[in-house]
């Protein structure tokens, strides 16, 4: 993307992850864009002097070379971000494309399932609705004791109902049915400046507020990642349990076991014991107080 190399598979690919929401969402990037957009369009909301008293040619020339510069560091950081995002729904995809065909979730049928809590629509008379139910039923009932679980959990997890039917078939709808389900996944466990509240958003602005999106997307993200354990747990389906005792596990070690061992392996490197540690801890600046540290 950023060198203008990607072929017609890549581009194809990178459309089906702006549609499910995974791509160019990138948390500081975006706010850095939003604080250019500030300075440049409202210079009021930053500091009013930085540009009425600069001198009207330098400060166009001026303009024109940072929003340039700051163009090309944007795509490459935002390609960085990007590049594990698309990482992550492609775990999550393979992971519940394994799952679905597992428990009997297949093209066929998912359409049936989902449509399960689908209230009638606009356009849909009471006959056609009617008729829908009925196959939500069978479908349900064909998967057996677990039917009503599966139905609810994908109902939940497959929010862009317009992108899943917007596939020409069965199978390009299924294929946009699992891209949402890993597209919801990641939207909602890796941080994503869409997602940043409106008061978020103006802290931006004040001298304590920039990129203050960034924590909060962590908080957000680590909750949720929490929330999608325990709830994948409560589920009561085999398959999707395990998934949830892996995500719990996963998310304990990187928040807690691995933090933990890399400090105690630095401290064993560089023969440092608590007490250094301690004093460390005292002249650090006080936000990195309550910070993992590391020895060096």
């Amino acid at each position: 993307r950023i060198f203008g190399t990607m072929t017609k598979g890549d581009e194809a690919l990178y459309q089906r992850l702006l549609k499910v929401g995974v791509v160019d969402s990138q948390v500081q990037a975006n706010e850095t864009k939003r604080l250019f957009r500030d300075m440049f369009k409202d210079p009021s909301a930053v500091d009013k002097n930085m540009i009425t008293k600069m001198p009207t040619e330098v400060g166009i020339q001026t303009k024109r070379k940072l929003l340039k510069g700051f163009a090309k560091l944007q795509d490459s950081y935002i390609a960085e971000d990007d590049f594990w995002k698309i990482i992550n729904w492609n775990l999550e995809r393979n992971r519940y494309s394994g799952i679905a065909e597992q428990i009997g979730v297949t093209k066929d049928n998912f359409k049936q399932l989902i449509d399960k809590n689908l209230p009638k629509q606009p356009l849909e008379t009471a006959q056609e609705f009617a008729l829908r139910q009925a196959n939500s039923r069978d479908a349900i009932k064909a998967l057996g004791e677990n039917g009503d679980k599966i139905a609810d959990y994908f109902s939940n997890l497959a929010q862009r109902r317009g992108y899943i039917d917007s596939g020409l078939n069965s199978t390009e709808q299924f294929s946009n049915f699992l891209d949402e389900i890993a597209g919801n996944l990641t939207r909602n466990q890796v941080p994503n400046y869409g997602y940043v509240g409106k008061t978020a958003r103006a802290l931006r602005q004040s001298p304590f507020g920039n990129f203050i999106a960034f924590p909060l997307e962590i908080m957000r993200t680590g909750n949720n990642i929490l929330q999608r354990s325990l709830d994948d747990i409560a589920t009561g389906i085999p398959e999707i349990q395990g998934l949830g005792y892996k995500r719990l596990a996963s998310f304990g070690a990187t928040v807690v076991g691995v933090p933990a061992a890399v400090v105690g392996t630095a401290k064993a490197y560089h023969d440092v014991d608590s007490e250094e540690m301690d004093a460390l801890r005292r002249i650090v600046p006080e936000w990195s107080k309550n910070s993992t540290l590391v020895p060096m």
